[in-house]
């Protein structure tokens, strides 16, 4: 049959072959019309089964082919190993293996290296993978991606290896050794109460309860044992009350466990067990700081022996700045980058190299001073080379997590707590407040009460000061004190001391209600033993800044709400002005009659109740509000200004802002921030929503705790509020990790794609950037 031209094809090598489909078509179409017989249908279907046959033998033979010679090619090679040496075949089997290891290698770094875009892809596709949200403390650093679900917590600490003392070195610096620091920075001393963070030699009495070793980081307060006494008598008394949710006087009374009982009640003789570091799982039996190793950051610094030649450091005060006591501020801030460098590179892998991609947003605190926010700014764009940087305050991010547009945010830390209230992103000034006590005050308490029923008539292996005990009682606290009177029945608890490297020593105690005291101290200042007239509570946070190149002196005054009566004072001004001036009359009004109504929440710091019978004497009323004493700016009843002395030890503490309130219990401080609130409307927004965030927030029952205690200050005030609700948990969320939860909601909101200072912009403008970009006062 001849073959059509149509049927003709050309295949991909440019060759012409015939489309048997189309062929076979025309065969069956030739037959239907009649143009083919059958004989001819037959033969030519006969020469194609011939055709195909050819090809399949032919194709038979080419594999042959290639089998004989792959077999002849094996005969040969292996007829070349029989005439080989013995060393020649041993050197070309291990070329042979070394070029098998070599490709398998590199087949696993071409695999991980796909891998590894893969997964930056894959992370580059997630918001917020890019910015790094940091909430540095006192005590703690909360960091990690934006879209990570959960943060890192870690010590926001630094130990740095002291160098050997030598008699030139003594000499040359007038007595005073030089540390393995930061460069021209000296040895700290010695400390103040709050924030003094320094390797003081133990005490006399440290030597008298066996504290010869150890890392003391920390300086014990003032304590007026007499009225820590008074006030833990308050306590108790309170205790006993039977109260309904709004804090009214029911019938009956609590039954409490006396002491004397409680120490009876500790069976057999009164030895801790002893377990081997290598048996504790959660002890370190390894030394993290070998010779050579000369700083340590984070965590490992309570992983440090105590006969370790280090000083530990933390760079920020309780009350929100940089602890430059005994340091230059350059110093600390190089000390607060290479914190946050190595953990960053630890935790999230982020080299110094990838930071220039990554963007940062830092929460600071409400009351920070515009030298802490420009030293922060500094750390992160200029120290750590971060792209840009985001800083606002905790507050406002604390309201994002918990997706409202305003409430009363009270942030419990480790060493302070913060009270204020925030309206539509924005903190309203006349409301911020800082107590300085915490967390750690809190688990001190709780060692103290142990102390009493415990280590009564022996001395007590609590060092107040070592960095390994506090680390223990800290977590003492977590395990242990909540706010729930009936459960704190007479039973046995467990204290136990790790030492790294050294055995663990396990105390069983019994204790009943000393697990709810001790947090109940944040209601009673005193009894955490604070001294109240050299603690202070801050309301206004700036002065001018000397490197702000612009001062407006048109700033509106800031109302500064205190216990006693209000005063409004130009920013950076410390001399009080009568109320009323600067300020509109409505505005002023309002604020007098406020502190009118509230004048009596700070007459009784030991106990808000009015019944005097069950409550022993009171601390005298001029030393709990600065009257008529030294501190009082004002003199006499109406002073308004409250100048911080120096503390125990002849050791001046951190310069604080001009306007200062005497120390305040937390509920009434919580009171007194939200009648500050200028608009009666938002202010009735405040009690419906009073958010607990921080690390101290987690107590139980600590939410309806404080709801009855406002109740009961509202009605000592005779103000009258339908309903307060307090937020322990708002939206499932940790409260210790819902601040730095709305930080990571800010870094992704579109809003603030215009509140990011770039490194270009911080070059050029400097601090005038910063008060132009972010939003919130400068």
């Amino acid at each position: 049959m001849d073959v059509d031209e149509e049927d003709v094809v050309v295949d991909e090598e440019g060759e012409m072959v015939v489309d048997e489909e189309a062929d076979q078509e025309a065969m069956a179409f030739a037959k239907e019309d009649g143009m083919m017989s059958e004989d001819e249908a037959e033969s030519e279907d006969l020469g194609e089964d011939a055709d195909d046959d050819d090809d399949q033998r032919s194709e038979a033979g080419e594999q042959q082919a290639a089998t004989d010679t792959t077999t002849a090619t094996g005969k040969e090679k292996q007829q070349r190993q029989r005439n080989q040496s013995p060393e020649e075949q041993q050197v070309k089997d291990d070329s042979q293996g070394q070029q098998e290891e070599g490709e398998a290698k590199e087949g696993d770094q071409h695999k991980a290296k796909v891998e590894g875009e893969e997964a930056a892809a894959e992370e580059e596709d997630l918001v917020g993978s890019d910015v790094v949200v940091f909430q540095p403390d006192t005590f703690h650093l909360v960091f990690g991606r934006a879209s990570d679900g959960l943060p890192i917590v870690e010590r926001h600490a630094i130990a740095y290896r002291n160098k050997p003392t030598t008699a030139s070195s003594a000499d040359s610096h007038h007595g005073t050794t030089q540390g393995q620091q930061p460069p021209a920075v000296r040895q700290p001393q010695p400390a103040a109460a709050f924030g003094g963070f320094g390797q003081p030699a133990p005490t006399a009495a440290d030597t008298a309860h066996g504290h010869e070793q150890g890392i003391f980081a920390y300086e014990d307060p003032a304590v007026d044992m007499e009225q820590r006494e008074q006030a833990l008598a308050a306590v108790q008394a309170e205790m006993k009350m039977v109260r309904d949710t709004r804090g009214r006087r029911l019938p009956g009374s609590n039954a409490l466990v006396d002491e004397n009982r409680l120490r009876k009640a500790q069976q057999g003789p009164r030895k801790p067990t002893t377990i081997a570091a290598q048996n504790d799982r959660d002890s370190v039996f390894e030394d993290v700081a070998p010779v050579g190793v000369n700083k340590i950051v984070g965590h490992q610094v309570t992983h440090l022996k105590r006969d370790s030649n280090f000083t530990v450091f933390h760079p920020l005060l309780p009350l929100g700045d940089l602890d430059c006591r005994t340091r230059s501020r350059t110093a600390v801030e190089d000390s607060m980058a290479d914190i946050w460098r190595e953990l960053l590179q630890h935790h999230l892998s982020l080299r110094p190299a990838a930071l220039r991609r990554m963007r940062a947003v830092v929460l600071v605190p409400d009351l920070a001073s515009r030298a802490f926010v420009r030293s922060v700014v500094r750390v992160v764009l200029d120290l750590l080379g971060f792209q840009s940087v985001l800083v606002h305050h905790d507050s406002v991010c604390a309201t994002f997590g918990a997706g409202l547009p305003g409430a009363c945010v009270v942030n419990l830390h480790a060493r302070n707590t913060s009270v204020s209230c925030v309206q539509d992103g924005v903190v309203i000034g006349e409301t911020r407040m800082q107590l300085p006590y915490g967390l750690f005050d809190v688990a001190r308490t709780a060692g103290w009460l142990m102390e009493r029923v415990y280590f009564h008539d022996q001395p007590s292996p609590i060092s107040y000061r070592s960095v390994h005990d506090m680390e223990s009682l800290l977590r003492f606290n977590d395990d242990n004190l909540h706010f729930v009177l009936p459960e704190a029945s007479q039973k046995p608890h467990t204290l136990t001391l790790r030492y790294p490297c050294e055995h663990t020593l396990k105390y069983h105690i019994v204790l009943a209600q000393q697990v709810v005291f001790a947090p109940y101290g944040l209601f009673y200042p005193v009894l955490l033993g604070l001294d109240p007239t050299a603690a202070t509570a801050y309301t206004v946070a700036n002065g001018d800044d000397p490197e702000d190149a612009v001062v407006d002196d048109n700033r509106p005054n800031q109302s500064t709400t205190t216990a006693n009566n209000t005063s409004s004072t130009p920013t950076g001004s410390t001399t009080p002005v009568p109320a009323g001036t600067g300020s509109p009359p409505k505005r002023a009004k309002l604020s007098r009659r406020s502190t009118a109504r509230s004048r009596s929440a700070a007459n009784d710091v030991a106990s808000p109740s009015t019944s005097t019978a069950a409550t022993p004497q009171q601390p005298p009323p001029s030393r709990i509000r600065g009257r008529n004493s030294s501190t009082s700016g004002g003199g006499g009843s109406g002073g308004g200004v409250v100048t911080p002395v120096p503390v125990k030890g002849g050791v001046a503490a951190a310069p604080a802002p001009a306007h200062a309130t005497p120390m305040l219990p937390l509920d009434r401080a919580v009171v007194q921030s939200i009648l500050g609130v200028p608009s009666l409307g938002v202010r009735g927004k405040m009690w419906q929503a009073i958010i607990l965030t921080g690390s101290g927030a987690k107590y139980r029952n600590f939410a309806n705790t404080l709801q009855q205690r406002l109740f009961m200050v509202m009605s000592e005030l005779k103000l009258a509020v339908d309903d307060i609700v307090v937020l322990d948990k708002a939206k499932d969320i940790d409260p210790a990790h819902l601040t730095w939860k709305g930080g990571a909601i800010l870094a992704q909101l579109q809003a603030a794609d215009e509140m990011w200072v770039t490194q270009d912009v911080w070059q050029r403008l400097g601090t005038r950037a910063l008060r132009e970009v972010f939003p919130f006062e400068w």
